[in-house]
């Protein structure tokens, strides 16, 4: 986020390793499923009094915690995701359907801004159509790759 830490005029977008960096970190420390219900939202309400106060955090701490809720999801819809086969109907219409649905109603949210930890008019759009948007591109990603290729191991939230 927008830190006292400035990264230069040499990399602009380095708040962006940090912010991944720091949501593996959160994420090695989550060990067993009840903690992965409920790190979500933990990480919601600190972030939200950080918010709230205007405390500057550095090293993009406050974009980690306002992001970890979107890797949680994933980590918890892996495998139904990427390791499942469906039906190639269901694979157009639904992420046809997820994308109309996340174009024309989250337009209503407003500015969108990670960084800058900006997360438009309501937080739960935010994370609602975020969460939307994401699954529109994994179920049309599912369409041209049928197994799991190495980068999507890797990043598979195996901590």
């Amino acid at each position: 986020g927008k830190t006292f830490m400035s990264y230069g005029s040499f990399c602009c977008y380095i708040w962006f390793l940090l912010a991944l960096a720091l949501i593996k970190l959160i994420a090695s420390m989550v060990k067993e499923k009840k903690q992965w219900l409920i790190a979500p939202f933990v990480s919601l309400a600190i972030f939200i009094v950080i918010y709230k106060n205007s405390i500057v955090l550095p090293l993009a701490i406050d974009s980690a915690l306002l992001a970890f809720p979107f890797y949680a999801i994933g980590y918890g819809l892996n495998e139904v995701l990427l390791y499942k086969k469906y039906n190639k109907v269901l694979c157009w219409t639904i992420p046809i359907l997820l994308f109309v649905i996340t174009i024309t109603i989250s337009k209503q949210n407003g500015i969108v801004d990670i960084n800058n930890c900006r997360f438009g008019n309501n937080i739960l759009y935010f994370y609602l159509f975020g969460t939307i948007g994401t699954l529109a591109v994994i179920g049309f990603s599912k369409l041209f790759v049928s197994k799991p290729s190495f980068i999507t191991r890797l990043g598979g939230g195996n901590c």
